[in-house]
C-alpha cells in the first residue's frame, strides 16, 4: 500500500475530525462545526450550496472564516496527486490563489479535502442536506470520499457502505497526525474487518482503497 505516497503528496496530509463536530438541521438546511487543528484535517463538506450538489466552491464553503496562511488539498486520483488552494494575503486583502476546478469537485457533498491550518480554530459549515439516495462511484485504487449526508458511526451500518475484500480504509487522526488502516480481509473463510469496523464522524473525510471500481450507497431520509 503506498501509505507513503499519500503522506508524502501532501506533505503529512488531513486530519481526522474531532468527535466534538456536530450537526444541526431543520428540515434539509443547517450547519456543522468542525474543530481544525494546528496542521491538518480530513474535511468532508456535507452540506450543499445550492441543492444542486454541484457548486460548492472554496468561496461559497470556506468563505472568510479561515485563517490566513490556510491551504486546501484535493486528491485526484487519476494523477494520484494533489492540488491545492491558496487563503493568502495579497496587497493587503485576503484572497484565494490557485482555486482550481479540482479544488471545486472535491467540496461537494462525497468527496474530502485536506485543511492544513496555521493554527487552531474553528470552521463552520453551513448549506443543505442532500436527503434521498446518493450514489458514489469509486475507481479501483485511493478515493478520497465522506459520507453525502452528515451521518456519524459505523461505516457500514450507518453510512451504507458494501465492502469488497482487499479494501482498506485510512483514517487520520489529529493528535498523531497519522492514518491507521482499517482492512476487510477474509480469515478462514469469512470476511471480516481488520482491526474492527470503521467509525466515521460527521464531517470527516477519509481515503478508501478500493480493490475494485464499486458504487457506494448513501441514504438519508430526514
Amino acid at each position: 500500500m503506498r501509505k507513503t505516497l499519500l503522506i508524502a503528496a501532501a506533505a503529512l496530509a488531513s486530519s481526522v475530525i474531532s468527535s466534538q463536530a456536530q450537526v444541526y438541521s431543520q428540515n434539509i438546511v443547517g450547519y456543522i462545526n468542525v474543530p481544525l487543528v494546528t496542521g491538518y484535517t480530513a474535511l468532508a463538506n456535507q452540506l450543499d450550496y445550492d441543492g444542486t450538489g454541484t457548486n460548492n466552491t472554496v468561496a461559497t464553503v470556506f468563505g472568510t472564516n479561515l485563517v490566513a496562511g490556510t491551504t486546501v488539498l484535493a486528491w485526484e486520483a487519476a494523477s494520484a496527486s494533489y492540488v491545492s488552494a491558496n487563503w493568502i494575503l495579497s496587497r493587503g486583502a485576503l484572497q484565494w490563489a490557485n482555486k482550481t476546478n479540482a479544488i471545486s469537485a472535491a467540496l461537494n457533498a462525497g468527496q474530502g479535502v485536506f485543511v492544513q491550518s496555521p493554527s487552531t480554530n474553528n470552521l463552520t459549515l453551513v448549506g443543505t442536506v442532500l436527503q434521498g439516495t446518493n450514489l458514489l462511484s469509486l475507481v479501483t485504487g485511493y478515493n478520497f470520499v465522506s459520507s453525502v449526508a452528515p451521518i456519524s458511526g459505523d461505516l457500514v451500518t450507518n453510512l451504507g457502505y458494501t465492502p469488497s475484500v482487499g479494501d482498506n480504509i485510512l483514517l487520520w487522526n489529529n493528535t498523531t497526525q497519522s492514518y491507521k488502516e482499517y482492512s476487510y480481509i477474509n480469515s478462514r473463510g469469512t470476511s471480516v474487518w481488520s482491526p474492527s469496523v470503521p467509525q466515521i464522524s460527521v464531517g470527516q473525510s477519509f481515503f478508501i482503497q478500493a480493490a475494485a471500481a464499486e458504487t457506494w450507497t448513501n441514504s438519508f431520509v430526514e
